[in-house]
C-alpha cells in the first residue's frame, strides 16, 4: 500500500465547502463502480473528489447528469504538466499500479488512443488548469489556488 502524495494530503488539510442536498441517489445509465459510489456519498451531503482524465464527452456529460441529480456544484480541475521532463521523471518514478501508465511509452500510446477526444468545450462548467511543473510553485502553493477556486466557484 503506498501512502498519500503530498498534494493529496495537503488538499485533505483544507476545509472544503460540502453540498447540501439530502434527496435521495440516482443511478446513472452505464454508471461505473466510481460514480455509483460518488452518488451515494453527493446524496448524503458529502463532498466528492474524483479523479479522471475525462477522456470523453460522455464522462463529463455523466459528471454533469450526476451533480445535478444530486443538487452538487461540478468543478474541474486540470492538471496539465508543462514541463514533459519532469512529468515523465514523475511517471516513471511512482510505484507500479494495474490502472495507470507505468511508463513513458505506455503514457504515449493511452495518449493516442484517445484520438484528440480529449479536447472539447466543457460548457458552463468552471475549470481551472493547474501546472504541476510550474517553477518555483510548491504543492501548498497549488492546493491554496485550486481551494481558492473552488470556493470562489
Amino acid at each position: 500500500m503506498t501512502s498519500a502524495t503530498p498534494l493529496f494530503r495537503s488538499i485533505s488539510n483544507h476545509k472544503l465547502p460540502t453540498p447540501s442536498s439530502t434527496t435521495s441517489p440516482t443511478k446513472l445509465s452505464g454508471e461505473s463502480p466510481q460514480l455509483s459510489s460518488a452518488s451515494t456519498q453527493l446524496h448524503l451531503g458529502i463532498s466528492v473528489i474524483i479523479d479522471s482524465p475525462l477522456s470523453h464527452r460522455t464522462h463529463l456529460d455523466r459528471l454533469i447528469s450526476l451533480a445535478a441529480s444530486a443538487g452538487a456544484r461540478l468543478l474541474i480541475v486540470e492538471c496539465r504538466p508543462s514541463d514533459e521532463a519532469k512529468w515523465r521523471e514523475r511517471l516513471e518514478g511512482r510505484d507500479k499500479s494495474w490502472h495507470k501508465p507505468t511508463s513513458w511509452e505506455e503514457l504515449q500510446e493511452l495518449i493516442k488512443g484517445y484520438g484528440g477526444c480529449t479536447e472539447y468545450d466543457v460548457g458552463d462548467v468552471p475549470k481551472m488548469v493547474v501546472d504541476t511543473t510550474a517553477p518555483n510553485l510548491g504543492v501548498e502553493e497549488l492546493v491554496s489556488s485550486v481551494v481558492r477556486f473552488i470556493a470562489s466557484s
